[in-house]
């Protein structure tokens, strides 16, 4: 939703409920009432908007296991913005694990704790990531990996959790690319659609090659008739 429109929504309903003037009875439930009014119509607003418009931010991350409840941790965060189907802004950030990283982790992502020993921890980083994320719609391939950490951490420090819409890449690929079924991994995705592969199992690495993925598939969405992100709703949910 355009600023000027949002304002001026803000304003309609500061005026309707006399927000801003000390009016007591019922307040907090007019608030509440007034906020997801706006919420739905900021939804409506994106489900109507091409593809290509929308805002992204392809989120990885590379963590010393697959279960945070376990103590598997974030080790490193990458995020790219894609505006206009283009890589964007990057944000790249080294995590200080509160537990040695193993030895196997450190071969797959070449990441130490000799690299991490000045990192900030995630308390330290996490709302610069956060900022950089916004409202954005968060796209990533396997995400529900990402956002099972980052929610974990969220939950458990600030009883909050990430809710913005999400892109499963694989998801999107299945639906385009039924052949492709058989295609798990993102190295096999990544050769088939003639991706370079550059530092690889490194957050950052790994974000700017799923943005360029995304980019490649916001195209077959267009040539598809897949125009708008309900248009792409309703496609995954048909599949």
């Amino acid at each position: 939703m355009r600023k000027g429109r949002w304002e001026e929504m803000m304003q309609f309903f500061n005026r309707m409920f006399n927000i801003n003037q000390g009016v007591q009875g019922g307040s907090l439930q007019q608030e509440a009432w007034k906020r997801s009014i706006l919420k739905e119509a900021s939804e409506r607003s994106l489900l109507s908007q091409p593809l290509e418009k929308v805002n992204y931010v392809v989120v990885d991350t590379e963590t010393t296991g697959f279960r945070p409840d376990l103590g598997n941790e974030i080790i490193s965060l990458g995020a790219v913005h894609v505006e206009d189907g283009l890589g964007q802004r990057s944000f790249s950030s080294l995590v200080k694990p509160t537990q040695p990283i193993p030895s196997h982790i450190t071969d797959l992502t070449g990441i130490s704790m000799k690299d991490v020993k000045k990192a900030p921890t995630l308390k330290e980083i996490l709302p610069s990531f956060i900022q950089f994320v916004g409202s954005r719609v968060i796209v990533g391939y396997h995400l529900g990996h990402d956002l099972t950490f980052l929610n974990y951490y969220l939950w458990r420090t600030k009883f909050s959790r990430i809710t913005n819409r999400t892109i499963e890449l694989r998801r999107v690929i299945s639906s385009l690319y039924p052949e492709l079924i058989d295609l798990i991994e993102l190295d096999d995705i990544l050769n088939h659609f003639q991706i370079p592969i550059s530092k690889r199992h490194t957050a950052l690495g790994d974000a700017r090659m799923t943005a360029a993925l995304w980019s490649i598939l916001l195209n077959q969405c267009k040539k598809q008739g897949i125009i708008t992100f309900q248009d792409l709703y309703e496609q995954l949910a048909l599949s």
